[in-house]
């Protein structure tokens, strides 16, 4: 499942995703909002259209602002204020290669001026036996501009088969979106203690209130845009072990240095 434009993504498409994305079945969704499956079904497939009326009450489920049925220049998401958006990153269920497109499509959204990557790195044995030469990223969190915490992992939950892959990638491609829609980025690598790992594992209870203090506080984050060269070099002071503020300094003293005196 991979779509090349995110932003032009038709609202069939988008429902199904978040839908399949948040675990539930189309009889899950016809169920709330009191019609048959069969009409999720072929509205998910093209084959049927439903009602804006009915698209609204289906929005809030998959934490989309209701009005983004109709106005598709909005910014799509929306939570409760205690609430977490999880989403299992959609995958070939053959080659096991992970598709990003709801990253992307938070990343070139319009209305929305940051965005808050962190990488979520279990500091447990277990995680050190299953890859022993790299730093497991396990899962993702996303925090944007309007205080919407997202929380990104495979289907799957186990350390072997579940890390995340393709990370450069993905920070190469929301750079991309983010140049062109002017939003600030912050990417971290961040480590997890096993009580974090475990309730991340288990899913159904993590809370904001887990996840929050993981973000830096805004007088210890450094904003920017990086290039691809500054992608590569971060990610070699990453796998160095050395802590994102660290890495986000040398980045800007190497820009400070290129930067051609008057």
């Amino acid at each position: 499942m991979a779509f090349r434009d995110e932003s032009k993504l038709e609202l069939s498409a988008l429902f199904s995703a978040l839908r399949m994305s948040k675990g539930l079945t189309q009889g899950n969704v016809a169920d709330v909002v009191g019609i048959k499956r069969s009409a999720i079904a072929q509205f998910e497939t093209g084959r049927a259209s439903l009602s804006n009326d009915t698209l609204r009450q289906i929005a809030p489920i998959l934490n989309l602002n209701p009005e983004y049925v109709i106005h598709r220049d909005i910014y799509p998401f929306v939570s409760q204020p205690d609430e977490v958006i999880k989403l299992f990153l959609p995958e070939n269920r053959l080659t096991g290669a992970l598709d990003y497109f709801l990253i992307y499509l938070l990343a070139g959204a319009v209305g929305n001026h940051e965005l808050q990557f962190l990488s979520l790195s279990p500091n447990i044995i277990a995680a050190r036996i299953a890859w022993p030469f790299d730093r497991t990223v396990y899962a993702l969190a996303v925090r944007d501009a309007h205080n919407n915490i997202f929380l990104f992992r495979r289907r799957i939950g186990n350390l072997l088969w579940g890390s995340i892959t393709g990370e450069r990638d993905l920070q190469l491609r929301v750079t991309e979106l983010a140049r062109h829609t002017g939003t600030h980025l912050f990417f971290a690598l961040i480590d997890i203690d096993r009580q974090i790992y475990e309730t991340i594992h288990q899913w159904r209870d993590i809370s904001r209130n887990d996840l929050v203090p993981l973000f830096p506080n805004p007088e210890e984050r450094v904003e920017l845009i990086p290039t691809i060269d500054e992608i590569m070099l971060l990610e070699l002071l990453r796998e160095r072990g050395m802590t994102a503020r660290d890495a986000a300094d040398i980045l800007l003293r190497d820009r400070d240095n290129r930067t051609p005196r008057p």
